[in-house]
């Protein structure tokens, strides 16, 4: 079933064969509720335009990111909300305003992710806002902690008809868990994913699809093999160990499978023909690694003339930059973006640029600003 996905995803440039394959991949993947005739049609032209590093394009983006909540109830020590260096204000998205934007994309957009800077269950609006998106046809995500307590959980994630829940869960006790997740609580955590999967049992429901999420760091990786037992005890859909950003020697685990993640792109940046994020003060971020305002685009208010947009001085500049055109500020009137400071893509066919076995890049906001994360380790005594 994946291997068929796939292969009709990466067939899109086919012209007679390409649609029909690609509209087959996309309705396993999201469901026939989603996928449009315009949709398969936007995420082609999409695809053939990545891949010729088009400057300005025809496409729309089909992946939002609409972060309805930039605040946490954790203190991750590689993320600048729970180090306090995310620069914008705390804010929450009136539930309004996140119910126009999913009506502004509702035509082009496949999924549309409810999470970057801050816990989205903390949102009370949340579950309405899923509701009124899964009404609009579009798949719907969350990340979460699920380290929460909110009356009735389950049955309102149940009752809001979320598509996917991904949760962050990097320690199977509290005394691993709670090195990188400051302030978790595994016993909430755990109680609360088997709240879930006996409410979806009890309801006869496939959906939310429930995934854990394990980062692997040196001070977790001797329980990556538990992890398979833990996920058919939990009764979760899928639990996996996988790489993370780190920033600090003290957390590289040993294992050569799971160093730092390096590069997230080769030859240019996904997110400039796919993803369009949205802040949740209201802004519009060129991506989602940015948590600075001042390399933000504009407000959701453009979104009326979507496509014109999307093809913004600062969006055709950014997509200039990869593809090589070195008079790429010209566009913006000599105004610097934010992927002059990225190193999240490779610019080598192969990805490799020589970074191998190092820590990861920082943000391109935080290189742009010359800081680092306030993350505290260099003060900790050697006890990982």
């Amino acid at each position: 079933m994946a291997f068929k996905k796939n292969l009709a995803l990466k067939l899109a440039p086919l012209p007679v064969l390409g649609p029909r394959l690609v509209q087959m991949g996309l309705v396993r993947k999201y469901g026939q509720r989603v996928v449009t005739r315009e949709k398969v049609r936007n995420y082609i032209l999409a695809q053939r335009e990545k891949a010729l590093k088009a400057v300005e394009v025809k496409s729309l983006p089909y992946i939002l990111n609409l972060d309805t909540l930039n605040g946490c109830n954790l203190k991750c020590p590689f993320c600048p909300t729970g180090t306090g260096q995310h620069e914008r204000p705390k804010a929450r998205l009136p539930l309004e305003h996140a119910k126009n934007v999913i009506d502004a994309v509702k035509d082009h957009v496949l999924e549309v992710r409810f999470y970057n800077w801050g816990e989205p269950f903390l949102n009370p609006n949340i579950f309405e806002i899923i509701r009124h998106a899964r009404e609009a046809g579009l798949y719907t995500i969350i990340n979460s902690n699920f380290s929460i307590r909110v009356d009735h959980l389950a049955e309102k994630i149940l009752d809001s008809g979320l598509d996917f829940l991904s949760l962050s869960v990097d320690g199977l006790e509290q005394g691993t868990l709670e090195i990188y997740r400051r302030k978790a609580n595994s016993e909430l955590v755990f109680e609360n994913v088997r709240k879930l999967v006996a409410a979806r049992r009890g309801r006869g429901l496939s959906r939310p699809r429930i995934e854990l999420a394990f980062l692997v760091f040196r001070h977790n990786e001797h329980e990556v093999p538990r992890l398979e037992a833990m996920g058919k005890e939990l009764g979760v859909d899928h639990i996996y160990p996988r790489r993370a950003y780190i920033f600090h020697e003290s957390l590289v685990p040993e294992h050569p499978d799971f160093q730092p993640r390096q590069y997230e792109f080769t030859g240019t940046c996904d997110f400039l023909y796919q993803e369009l994020t949205i802040e949740a003060t209201g802004s519009v971020s060129p991506c989602c690694t940015s948590m600075s305002s001042k390399w933000d685009i504009g407000k959701i208010q453009d979104l009326e003339d979507m496509r014109r947009f999307w093809n913004a001085p600062e969006f055709r500049a950014m997509r200039a930059l990869y593809a090589g055109d070195r008079n790429f500020k010209q566009i913006t009137g000599g105004k610097n973006i934010l992927c002059q400071y990225c190193s999240l893509v490779s610019l080598r066919p192969d990805g490799a640029d020589g970074r191998k076995g190092k820590l990861s890049p920082l943000p391109p906001s935080f290189v742009a600003d010359g800081k680092t994360y306030a993350h505290g380790f260099d003060n900790l005594k050697a006890t990982l």
